[in-house]
């Protein structure tokens, strides 16, 4: 399977440093695990929460460049490491092989001759992302995060990598791959009798985790030093505020299938709309609870920015800047902006579809932290475009998710939103 998915600017390639430490967490069973990792970058739900707390591992992500956010796992045995990109985005995770002599693998690769639990499948894919492709076999491994492992898990071992996808250098922690927490359905495989489950649902299905949900919080975007934390089995009430508000996710068109399926973590935006000094405008012109006018929109934790359609992203910036998107000019791909926005009282909203569609859930966010520095005198707007998107979805990324805890919960298949600790958002 070959899909798009937008990454960051080359200019703006994170760079990362990794500190091991310690975390308090809350767990939600006492009978099963729970595992804390720190990024490297209804019903009642208050049974998901106990007051007890347990120390583990957890790793700390080095936000530089604000682009991405790593992780660490472990695949093999005796385990070999490898940092790889948090993606919510993608379902497909894989490593380098040590047989790929692109410039991308040399730095860390996955030796199999060292690993006496690997077995290389007679399949092989390829995935096409923004900023070039990978070519890679399945094979399956022990994998790991943390203290929890997986036997017999499949992944991809890639023998090519485009040079800008990880974009390694010599002198610094970069990403070694992608961990996709995508559904089933996405995998490149997943219409084969190869199919598999994505690391994060094997941990569910073999009830390795307390409840098979895991709650995200990605830090601001100035962050130094740990930027998040990724909670398995369960949710950290010390990193949100408020009450977490839970919303479906959308099912897509699977293009292998042509049928309707979870893939992406998709939810429905029924409107968008800007708030600027007590006045609103409405951005779709929905405003209505109709299927029909309802947008998916992913939640892509491996995209940098938002992308909506060329017509929206002009609208929002006008009103914005109250400028014509053509006086503003475009930089990496981002409407160039004065940087004094970083200092505004403007709020973007977007109304997300609730089970109840008549009554949405508004994600309010401060415009002032869709703000990007691109040098010393000029900064982006966080918010743009990209033509022909993947099956019309909008993509919501880091710029707007960090402003938000986030709890994604494969059992109920919807998504938790609430108020990120430090962060100027609102969730209602």
């Amino acid at each position: 399977m070959s899909f798009l998915k937008r990454k960051q600017s080359i200019f703006f390639l994170v760079l990362f440093h990794v500190i091991l430490s310690q975390a308090a967490v809350i767990p939600t069973s006492s009978s099963n695990q729970y595992i804390p990792l720190e990024l490297f970058k209804r019903q009642n739900d208050h049974h998901l929460l106990t007051k007890r707390y347990v120390n583990d591992t957890s790793f700390k992500l080095y936000n530089e460049r604000r682009t991405e956010y790593l992780i660490k796992i472990s695949v093999g045995t005796p385990p070999q490491d490898f940092m790889v990109s948090f993606d919510t985005g993608s379902s497909d995770t894989w490593i380098p092989s040590s047989k790929c002599s692109n410039r991308a693998c040399k730095l860390n690769a996955f030796d199999s001759s060292k690993s006496s639990t690997f077995k290389l499948l007679n399949m092989s894919f390829s995935i096409t992302y923004g900023l070039g492709s990978i070519s890679a076999d399945y094979a399956k491994d022990t994998m790991r995060l943390g203290n929890i492992s997986v036997s017999d898990q499949t992944f991809g071992l890639a023998m090519s990598v485009g040079d800008n996808i990880i974009a390694p250098t010599d002198n610094t922690i970069t990403s070694s791959g992608i961990f996709g927490l995508g559904f089933p359905a996405l995998t490149a495989n997943s219409d084969t009798a190869l199919a598999y489950d994505p690391f994060i649902f094997s941990l569910a299905k073999q009830n390795l985790i307390s409840e098979p949900i895991f709650g995200v919080y990605l830090g601001s975007m100035d962050a130094t030093g740990w930027a998040g934390e990724v909670l398995l089995g369960a949710v950290n009430q010390s990193k949100y505020t408020g009450e977490l508000k839970y919303v479906p996710i959308q099912q897509n068109v699977n293009p292998k299938t042509q049928k309707l399926d979870y893939t992406y973590w998709s939810v429905g935006i029924q409107d968008i709309k800007v708030i600027r000094n007590n006045q609103t405008a409405s951005i779709t012109a929905a405003g209505n609870s109709s299927e029909s006018s309802m947008k998916n929109a992913m939640l892509d934790t491996g995209t940098t920015f938002t992308y909506l359609t060329k017509e929206m992203a002009d609208k929002i910036i006008g009103l914005i800047t109250q400028r014509k998107p053509s006086e503003l000019g475009q930089s990496n791909g981002l409407y160039v902006v004065d940087c004094n926005l970083k200092t505004t009282e403007v709020k973007l909203e977007l109304m997300i579809a609730s089970v109840d569609t008549n009554q949405p859930v508004h994600w309010q966010i401060d415009v002032m932290d869709l703000i990007v520095p691109l040098n010393e005198n000029r900064c982006g707007f966080g918010i743009t475009y990209k033509e022909n998107s993947l099956n019309d979805n909008f993509i919501i990324g880091d710029i707007i998710l960090r402003s938000s805890y986030l709890v994604f919960d494969m059992g109920n298949k919807r998504v938790g939103l609430a108020s990120a600790i430090g962060m100027k958002s609102s969730v209602f």
